[in-house]
């Protein structure tokens, strides 16, 4: 009875004066595919931080949409804010505030197939290594950045292109990285990549995950391990 009401509906549209595009958003809605499909959120957090050396107050604003579609999906973020509060540079909520008070900070696809997952496109390398489900959101979790994940993961301005992959096979999931070393060129002569082997249990997860950066001045490694 819904379903052929709708369709009636939507055919008497039709004939007058609804277009092609207008019909589909009908149809996604009164099917409840529309929800599904389009994604969008924001968030304002404002805070102030005393400490030793610098004390300020700064805000954050950012609005997301997020695109889903049987085999891919498209995300993108835009970030406003002010202030770095107390020492910046370990202050996760002021990572992302420049003198640009407004720029899209990450907007990537997303490939999905049965158990792997392919992205392509400008986010941070905490997507895929040294994440953590109690201190990955800086908004409402830790907001001191040795608390959520390692500075050389999660460094200042690290929102540049890259390729990235997500393989699950049981309780294993098995991660890579490669990333370009400028913010808007997909430039790979310097890269920034990692690996990782996760072991995902019904209360635990623990990560093991070998990293590496490329820079002018030469070539620095490591190796990591997390687990909540």
């Amino acid at each position: 009875g819904n379903s052929i009401g709708n369709f009636m509906f939507l055919k008497k549209e039709v004939c007058g004066r609804q277009t092609v595009f207008e019909v589909l958003l009908l149809v996604l809605g009164q099917t409840g595919f529309a929800e599904e499909i389009f994604n969008f959120g924001g968030s304002v957090v404002s805070y102030y931080q005393a400490g030793n050396l610098a004390s300020g107050a700064g805000y954050n604003v950012d609005l997301e949409g997020e695109l889903n579609f049987p085999f891919v999906s498209f995300y993108a973020r835009t970030h406003g804010g002010k202030g770095t509060g107390s020492e910046g540079n370990l202050n996760t909520l002021a990572d992302d505030n420049t003198d640009d008070f407004v720029r899209v900070l990450e907007s990537y696809a997303k490939l999905n197939w049965k158990n792997l997952e392919i992205y392509a496109g400008r986010t941070e390398p905490p997507v895929f290594i040294d994440q953590s489900d109690f201190a990955n959101d800086e908004k409402t979790q830790f907001v001191s950045k040795p608390f959520v994940n390692n500075p050389i993961a999660d460094s200042e301005f690290r929102f540049a292109p890259l390729v990235g992959f997500k393989l699950t096979v049981e309780k294993f999931e098995l991660a890579g990285v490669y990333q370009s070393e400028e913010f808007t060129d997909w430039n790979f002569a310097h890269p920034f990549s990692a690996f990782q082997v996760s072991y995902i249990g019904k209360r635990k997860t623990v990560r093991t995950y070998y990293w590496n950066s490329d820079t002018e001045e030469g070539n620095n490694w490591g190796i990591g391990v997390s687990g909540d």
